[in-house]
């Protein structure tokens, strides 16, 4: 490669099939090892790589189905910040339509974690979109897709074309109350866990919300969140810097904005109306500084 760049693969396998009417299709491939090297020493390496994707027409543009994504082991290296390797990781995505709506669940792991001195036992990141209204969601998709294939038009011009392209599908998409479900974020060290877990909405948007000269506020009010977080004593005491992070969340107790018991910290986070409250609290404001000591006028000079 050019500038002294290192590419190498171990083969490639891949297949696909399509449907003569192009509403069904599916791709299968895999890939032994892969790996690059730059001249300024940066380095990737991907092992036993697959991919498993089927999908049918669910409305026009729009596809629904599934796919997997396997890593047996990605490592990666910087000669300024070091490196670490991944192992066992793993992708999948269910899609579905339900009455005009489409369900989409993405489920994301990784085994475990090693990058210099930390390491992770594994991680979770799964998370579920609901309620998406199909035939907005397909106008969407379908207007980002004509935008992007004008190659032609320069970075500004395209992002003004695409949020144009986008507003009126968008603000019907959004006006459905789509909700985005956290279902699992987590990571793990030693013998503990952290874990975050939700639901985030937007109720009652309507059409006129996105129209020119509307406060941006007026769609945050509508915004909802609802969120459960929990940290373990354990994973926090693998941490190198676990110490100082358990007297702040420990100082969050002592305020009632968490409860520390069974050890390990709990808190219900909560977005409603434009306010975040922690277990029902809202965080206290900052002390505001001491006023200035009064100005001491000073004397005339004395005349001569």
């Amino acid at each position: 490669m050019s500038h002294g760049a290192r590419l190498g693969w171990g083969g490639l396998e891949l297949k696909s099939e399509f449907a003569r009417d192009y509403n069904s299709y599916s791709l299968h491939g895999s890939m032994p090892k892969v790996y690059y090297a730059s001249m300024d020493g940066n380095q990737v390496e991907i092992d036993d790589s697959d991919l498993d994707l089927r999908a049918n027409r669910a409305l026009r543009t729009l596809y629904s189905g599934e796919f997997n994504v396997t890593i047996s082991r990605l490592s990666f290296s910087n000669a300024k910040i070091g490196g670490a390797v991944l192992s066992n990781l793993r992708a999948s995505q269910q899609s579905a339509m339900n009455n005009g709506y489409m369900n989409i669940v993405q489920k994301n792991s990784v085994g475990t974690i090693l990058a210099s001195s930390l390491k992770f036992n594994g991680a979770h990141f799964d998370f579920s979109l609901n309620h998406l209204e199909v035939n907005s969601l397909e106008q969407l998709s379908a207007a980002v897709q004509k935008v992007n294939q004008d190659v032609s038009l320069p970075p500004a011009q395209r992002g003004q074309n695409l949020l144009a392209a986008i507003k009126e599908p968008g603000s019907v998409f959004l006006a459905h109350s789509p909700q985005f479900s956290l279902d699992r974020f987590s990571i793990a060290s030693g013998d503990g866990e952290a874990r975050l877990s939700g639901t985030v909405t937007l109720n009652g948007v309507a059409e006129s919300d996105f129209q020119v000269g509307t406060d941006p506020k007026a769609i945050i009010q509508k915004l909802q969140a609802d969120l459960d977080m929990s940290i373990d004593d354990a994973f926090l005491s693998s941490l190198p810097s676990g110490a100082g992070v358990t007297a702040q969340l420990q100082s969050f107790a002592d305020q009632g904005l968490a409860s520390h018991a069974n050890g390990k910290f709990h808190t219900k986070i909560a977005f409603h109306q434009g306010m975040t409250t922690f277990d029902g609290k809202s965080l206290p404001r900052p002390a505001a500084p001491p006023a200035a000591p009064p100005a001491v006028p000073r004397a005339p000079p004395a005349r001569r």
